[in-house]
């Protein structure tokens, strides 16, 4: 029998409309690019309900309209991992759930999580680990604590850090 790893996680943690069973983690036989195609998929329907994810070009134009080097923000801004992004089909995608919205500047709340995963995650990681539920968070998803409640999404940032780090 096929194992899940880890074990599925209820969509109702995510999404309470729907009753079935969600992962952002496939069988172990699969292959490295079904299981990011996996991710992405789960990934991008959790983004989709906090404003979604868009691509760099979008979010530069964006950005434009409140500064005057966008792109050169934008660039500086994911070189850093001052914010999420991901790679995907050789474009880079941003999740807006991080911005502000009228102003397309990152959410200090957000930036300090970034803060915090940047250490020892990569762009991907960071995205998976926004949008997948959370045992220090009571099993709900860091994505939507960031609009209930900001600042208690930074000490499981911590911990996953330090965690990793030892």
């Amino acid at each position: 029998m096929d194992s899940i790893t880890p074990a599925s996680y209820p969509v109702d943690r995510i999404s309470p409309s729907k009753h079935s069973t969600i992962s952002p983690f496939m069988r172990s036989n699969a292959s490295v690019g079904d299981l990011r195609e996996h991710q992405y998929r789960f990934m991008r329907s959790a983004f989709d309900r906090t404003g979604g994810l868009i691509c760099g070009d979008e979010a530069a134009h964006r950005l434009g309209r409140s500064c005057d080097q966008p792109i050169s923000k934008l660039a500086r801004w994911i070189v850093d991992q001052t914010i999420v992004s991901l790679e995907w089909h050789s474009g880079i995608h941003v999740p807006m759930f991080q911005f502000e919205a009228r102003a397309m500047a990152p959410r200090e709340s957000v930036l300090q999580v970034v803060r915090e995963l940047r250490e020892v995650f990569d762009g991907w990681q960071s995205a998976l680990w926004f949008t997948t539920p959370n045992y220090w968070l009571g099993g709900c998803v860091p994505l939507e604590q960031t609009h209930r409640d900001p600042m208690g999404v930074i000490n499981p940032a911590r911990a996953v850090r330090f965690h990793i780090k030892e």
